[in-house]
């Protein structure tokens, strides 16, 4: 992949996590807060069957020397179609045991028609998970934005004419099969037919020793917060949690997002040259993309009681304090989730194994030390400060690898501290205008 397409593909992210933030704020006006604690627990619930299923299909792809192999297409598009199948009747058995453990109204229902979206998803085109590497960022884009769209108009719809939880999940639904279609037609490309054979299995399993261990460590720390709070907070205090979560989530997935569809390609084919190469790639590709995200999340992480106390009623004040705190560990994350890339597509997966190791680790610790310190709500400390340990031990690995420039890093952070002390300041004087 060109790494020229990144503008199409940071347009794309920005418009798309825009639509989202609209949306979550018309939706606030619709539907009470106790909705967006029941989506919570049902996006929760969802990630965690998968993440503790996930055999890294579209990273064993990606890192395979025949991506683009017909046979092998169907043989993983079959793999993904048995997990997902597995997936929905498990949950559709579980559903009951989760309402009562969460003490939630309608979780059972809900979460037996929710849970299809991940079935929707497995019969979509395998195509997209390798469309990529082959350099059709601008026809991904192209399905992101529309589904996006699509999605926005038909949440907001389903939750006008519901005014309630359901309006989400319908949304999601409509969602999942507009991306299936649009995959199939803008990628090109036959419905894939099941196909089976040991040699498959064989490699996948063998790659996913260390990708399911990551995975269901990487659930754990990335879900841990939201199953204490969603057992332990009211349901309408859970909303709350989940939309200052949601907020948060934004500069983090336009990473993610943007390191899965140009930097993990990038440095995949990159790999295939000299190591000095890819060394230069993972330096040069992230110089803007730093420092960019660091100001962003400096001001945004000061400028939470502004913004919360400007965009929703005073039913969500506590998002503010919530906001702020998990900013600094979407902060922290930044700086893993490249390195962590870097690593799966290049076939180091146990170097994010190691690194989950430690999450996990300090995640008990720190969290342990909340709880003894402030009570429930001092897991929050874990969920702020837990990604600081993985990063060190990725500086350590990088700097023995020549990847690593520490003073540029240093730069960076120092650079999101200016900008939230700047917005802070002046988001306490426009609040006391206000006032």
């Amino acid at each position: 992949m060109r790494i020229s397409d990144s503008r199409v593909v940071w347009g794309t992210l920005l418009a798309t996590r825009g639509l989202s933030f609209i949306s979550n704020l018309v939706l606030t006006r619709l539907l009470a807060p106790e909705a967006f604690g029941l989506i919570g627990i049902l996006s929760s619930v969802l990630f965690a069957t998968a993440m503790l299923t996930d055999p890294g299909l579209s990273r064993f792809l990606m890192a395979s020397e025949r991506f683009d192999d017909t046979r092998l297409l169907s043989e993983v598009w079959t793999i993904r179609l048995v997990r997902a199948v597995f997936i929905v009747i498990v949950l559709f058995f579980l559903a009951p045991w989760l309402e009562s453990f969460f003490n939630a109204r309608n979780l059972a229902v809900a979460l037996r028609v929710y849970s299809l979206v991940i079935l929707i998803d497995a019969l979509s085109s395998m195509t997209v998970a390798i469309a990529a590497r082959k350099g059709a960022t601008r026809q991904l884009c192209a399905i992101d934005a529309i589904v996006a769209v699509v999605q926005f108009i038909a949440t907001l719809s389903f939750a006008w004419l519901t005014q309630s939880f359901w309006g989400l999940v319908y949304g999601a639904l409509f969602g999942a099969c507009i991306n299936a279609i649009l995959g199939y037609r803008l990628l090109g490309g036959e419905f894939f037919r099941i196909g089976f054979s040991r040699e498959t299995v064989v490699a996948v399993s063998h790659y996913s020793k260390f990708v399911l261990p990551t995975s269901v460590m990487t659930l754990f720390l990335s879900q841990a917060d939201r199953f204490v709070f969603a057992k332990l907070f009211t349901l309408s205090e859970f909303g709350t949690y989940t939309l200052a979560a949601s907020m948060a989530s934004v500069p983090s997935m336009l990473v993610v997002g943007f390191t899965g569809r140009v930097l993990g390609p990038h440095f995949a084919n990159v790999n295939q040259n000299a190591l000095g190469t890819l060394r230069q790639a993972f330096i040069n590709s992230r110089f803007r993309l730093t420092y960019g995200y660091c100001a962003f999340i400096g001001v945004l992480g000061g400028s939470a009681d502004l913004l919360i106390g400007i965009l929703y009623d005073n039913r969500y004040a506590e998002a503010a304090l919530f906001l702020r705190v998990l900013l600094v560990g979407v902060f922290f994350g930044f700086f893993t989730v490249v390195a962590n890339e870097l690593f799966m597509v290049t076939g180091r997966p146990k170097i994010p194994l190691i690194a989950n190791a430690l999450r996990m680790t300090a995640f008990a610790i720190l969290a342990l030390m909340g709880v003894y310190l402030y009570g429930t709500r001092g897991v929050l400390l874990a969920c702020a400060f837990t990604e600081a340990v993985p990063l060190i031990y990725y500086w350590v690995v990088l700097r023995r690898l020549q990847f690593l420039s520490i003073g540029f890093e240093l730069r960076a952070m120092a650079l999101a501290i200016v900008c939230a002390g700047a917005s802070y300041a002046a988001s306490r004087v426009l609040l006391g205008g206000l006032k």
